[in-house]
């Protein structure tokens, strides 16, 4: 409330202020008109509240005649509404209820009333739900086995439901039916002892005592000579208890078994099911009910009856049904008409008319007599008539299986000599599958064969480095790291008298050109201050060096197949005096400082007596020919002294056409005990930038990196600005329009 006084009026105004929204709140208020005036807040309503929107379709009064399940409406579609004078309704809605006359749908912002002489289009969009049909009849889908290529049933391949919702008592023996608890399969415990005991059985139960034992029921399927194995009743537009439109779809599983070795083959076919038969008798004199059907060349079927509301389509009948027509003549001949003539597809349906496909068709009355149109129209004999909707085939399924067992040729041949790949060792395959306790003979046998060309890289070899990397690769296993340990022999270190590993680098890499012991070895370990022990170790990555998960194997697969992995090594190819002690996981991660202090007052200073020798290079580059040059880095220390041991990281890139992202091409990792020169060639067209990273560590673990991002072409470097901060925000960072970071996932862009 503000008020303004001069020396002759009082005048009092009132300022309302409302939020558009009702999300809107007013925390501060300040009023600024002049320096003469004086306002004071008289009160504050804080308005909290939420928007209940009724957006509704509603059906004319001119479509009574058939609901909007008739149409084929249900909860979870989503819908397009166009045609309407006001704007903000033509968009698209979800329908989360429905009526026989009314569509309830999402709220999607303002919905305005719309007058009923308007014509509305609505559209159906796709969409995924669970199936439903119908909204007056019991619709099903039913699963059965038809004679395969060879005209056989085949018994190796079936269906199996732990659900329960299949079972079926013998021979409809009320007092058999199953009454346990459903599914079968306890879900709140997969361990349970009532899981180990359900097992594949192909016969419904035929005790009394069991019938709510889930553990004695049916589990597997196959239907007797084509009948049906598996149904599942579909739920109606209408259905009160089916709101949830989350798709969840009818879900079957095939099991396969056979002894024998070979190939099964089996046909599956999936029926729509609608049990709808519509008979009764015609119109004679015995029997004067009104009921005549004319049949005509252009395959109408029209019905005249006394009934006033008469519809094909409240009996079921819809289009592209198939469907056999009989009418029995009630005479002393009993002649049937269309009797072998087959199924008809329906093409359109109209309350007394059913028209098929394919008009003109020859129909037989007796022997010799042919028509293609009939009539029971002035017949003194009533006519038994049916019209039945047969089952509708929506799949047709080919299966097939394969039954491989053990090759004892490969196993007898490697017996002769001396050498044996047992069943068991079986699951020691990385391809093996943990999940499988039964023995893989298609891997088995494949492994066999292998080793029969393979046997003597390892066993003439026994007791080698040779016959340990091609036994892992064997397995499939060339993705670990094997190491030796050594021994802290100097009295000085803390770490004296403890093992400690070293690998043998790029061991298992086969793009690598072989080594000596003396390429890894050399330097600090033949000081005399550390001892080569017999003793191994086999290491697995959980990640990569820059902390990024990397683990690909399961704990099962890590107990199971590397412990068997590692005692088949033992048992056959290490020494006696040498043993494989330990199995190890590693992970690394990016070591972090954080600090959290008042830079107003806090003086910080950090002291290290601990000293370690940075690698420094320079790099030359000479014409090959064309754009191939050769590319030399040069490495250097301030001291001239070489680490005992340190590493090299060179990696070249090309650049994205269509961002600054760095797309890599040539890889080098170096692990170096000197300082001597590394060369290679590089084509400018594809190698423009490289990555040279170098790496040094002192015997405490202390670290000295020293990188550079460098231009091929122009020998510019570049600046590395981590990604944890925002470079506008850092202004003594003099960086200009050169530099590169890392994103989230390690790929590398750059600003040039």
């Amino acid at each position: 409330m503000g008020n303004w006084w001069d020396n002759y009026y009082k005048f009092w105004y009132t300022l309302i202020i409302n939020g558009d929204y009702p999300n809107v709140s007013v925390r501060t208020l300040n009023v600024k008109t002049n320096i003469y005036s004086e306002y004071k807040i008289i009160s504050e309503t804080d308005n909290k509240s939420i928007i209940i929107s009724g957006n509704e379709l509603e059906m004319s009064p001119t479509l009574a005649n058939n609901t909007l399940f008739d149409y084929g409406f249900s909860t979870g579609m989503i819908i397009n509404v166009t045609g309407s004078t006001n704007k903000e309704n033509n968009k698209s809605y979800n329908i989360i209820g429905m009526t026989e006359t009314i569509l309830e749908l999402s709220y999607q912002g303002l919905f305005y009333n719309e007058p009923g002489n308007n014509l509305l289009s609505i559209d159906v969009e796709r969409f995924l739900r669970k199936p439903r049909e119908s909204a007056n009849k019991d619709i099903y889908y039913k699963w059965r086995f038809v004679p395969n290529s060879e005209g056989e049933f085949s018994d190796n391949i079936f269906f199996y439901d732990i659900t329960g919702e299949h079972l079926k008592p013998h021979e409809n023996i009320e007092d058999l039916t199953y009454t346990g608890p459903k599914p079968l399969w306890d879900t709140s415990d997969v361990c349970s002892e009532r899981n180990k005991e359900i097992i594949l059985r192909d016969q419904p139960n035929t005790n009394k005592d069991w019938v709510n034992d889930p553990t004695k029921q049916q589990t597997v399927f196959k239907g007797d000579d084509g009948d049906y194995c598996l149904e599942f009743l579909l739920d109606e537009y209408d259905s009160e208890d089916e709101y949830d439109f989350t798709p969840e779809p009818l879900q079957v599983f095939l099991g396969f078994k056979s002894k024998n070795e070979g190939v099964s083959q089996s046909r599956i076919v999936l029926d729509k099911i609608e049990n709808i038969v519509f008979s009764g008798y015609t119109n004679s004199l015995d029997n004067p009910n009104g009921v005549e059907f004319n049949f005509d060349e252009n395959g109408n079927l029209s019905i005249t009856t006394n009934e006033h509301n008469f519809n094909f389509n409240t009996y079921g009948f819809e289009t592209q049904q198939p469907v056999t027509i009989d009418f029995i003549d009630q005479s002393k001949t009993g002649t049937t008409i269309f009797e072998n003539y087959g199924t008809m597809v329906i093409e359109s349906v109209s309350s007394k008319n059913i028209k098929f496909y394919d008009g003109v068709r020859n129909f037989q009355y007796f022997d010799d007599v042919y028509f293609n149109s009939f009539t029971t129209t002035g017949k003194s004999d009533s006519f038994y008539y049916e019209i039945k909707v047969k089952p509708n085939p929506y799949l047709y399924l080919d299966v097939y299986g394969e039954t491989e067992i053990e090759d004892e040729r490969f196993k007898i041949v490697l017996n002769n000599v001396g050498v044996q790949v047992y069943e068991d060792d079986e699951h020691i395959f990385k391809e093996s599958d943990i999940q499988e306790h039964g023995i893989d003979y298609k891997l088995l046998n494949a492994k066999r064969k292998e080793m029969l060309s393979m046997y003597p890289e390892i066993y003439n070899y026994i007791g080698s480095y040779k016959a340990v990397i091609n036994s892992i690769n064997f397995f499939g296993w060339n993705d670990l790291q094997l190491n030796e340990y050594y021994k802290n022999l100097d009295p000085n270190s803390p770490l004296y008298q403890k093992l400690f590993k070293v690998e043998i680098p790029d061991i298992f890499d086969n793009t690598v050109p072989g080594w000596t012991p003396n390429d890894y070895i050399k330097g600090k370990y033949q000081t005399g201050k550390f001892k080569k022990t017999n003793l191994f170790n086999l290491t697995y990555k959980i990640t990569d060096e820059e902390g990024n998960n990397v683990l690909i194997y399961s704990l099962e697969e890590i107990q199971t197949k590397l412990s068997k992995l590692k005692r088949w090594l033992k048992r056959n190819v290490l020494p006696l005096s040498t043993n494989l002690i330990d199995i190890t996981g590693v992970a690394e991660s990016v070591s972090q400082n954080y600090q959290n202090y008042d830079v107003s007052n806090q003086i910080k200073k950090i002291y290290c007596t601990s000293e370690t020798t940075a690698v420094n290079f320079v790099y030359t580059e000479t014409l090959n020919f064309a754009d191939n040059y050769l590319f030399e880095v040069e490495f250097y220390t301030r001291t001239g002294i070489s680490p005992s041991g340190w590493t090299c990281k060179i990696q070249t890139f090309s650049k994205a056409t269509d961002s600054n992202r760095l797309i890599p091409q040539k890889y080098f990792k170096l692990m170096k005990n000197d300082l001597s020169n590394f060369s290679f060639n590089i084509d400018k067209n594809v190698d423009e930038y490289m990555y040279i990273e170098t790496m040094s560590y002192n015997e405490n673990g202390v670290g000295q990196k020293y990188n550079k991002m460098i231009n091929t072409s122009t020998s510019k470097n570049y600046l590395l600005v981590n990604n944890r901060f925002h470079i506008p925000d850092y202004q003594y960072l003099n960086v200009g329009d050169s530099y590169y970071w890392f994103d989230s996932e390690g790929h590398i862009y750059f600003q040039d």
